[in-house]
């Protein structure tokens, strides 16, 4: 079964570098990772496409906030920003293995949303993820991701 342990909560802006400063001069936030424009190859409801997006995340204690801005048409990110608009998107859990969690969500009745299978994101690091429908969990995405830290290269 799977461990609601939050491991960050995603917030969709419009303009990331705008929400960034926000961040910092509302709250203090300064310790960004800025991960630049990402472009991942992934599944959008069973069909392949590329995940496009700029993301940043902070660290506060034991949590991480990400921000999040669409840079393409057709993805979890780009759909719900358009509908729904800037906000909370999805809570993040981590999982030790991804596939196993995927079929547990799917027997549980779950629709996996958006996937980005295992890749490398930088030498000795390696993730994937994947996003299940939120009418289940009122109304915000789950995001399930694993993590794999191996010696670098």
């Amino acid at each position: 079964m799977i461990q609601l342990n939050p491991s960050h909560i995603g917030v969709l802006v419009e303009d990331i570098d705008r929400a960034m400063e926000f961040y910092t001069q509302k709250f203090g936030v300064d310790s960004w990772q800025y991960f630049g424009e990402l472009r991942e190859e992934a599944e959008y409801y069973g069909k392949p496409h590329k995940l496009c997006y700029k993301a940043a995340m902070a660290s506060f204690d034991t949590m991480q906030l990400e921000l999040i801005q669409p840079t393409a048409e057709g993805s979890v990110f780009a759909d719900d920003l358009k509908a729904h608009g800037p906000g909370i998107h999805h809570i993040c859990v981590k999982v030790d293995d991804i596939e196993k969690a995927i079929a547990e969500c799917k027997e549980m009745g779950f629709t996996i949303i958006d996937k980005v299978p295992m890749y490398e994101m930088e030498p000795g690091f390696s993730l994937g993820f994947c996003f299940i429908d939120s009418d289940k969990v009122g109304g915000m995405k789950l995001e399930i991701v694993q993590e794999v830290v191996s010696e670098k290269a």
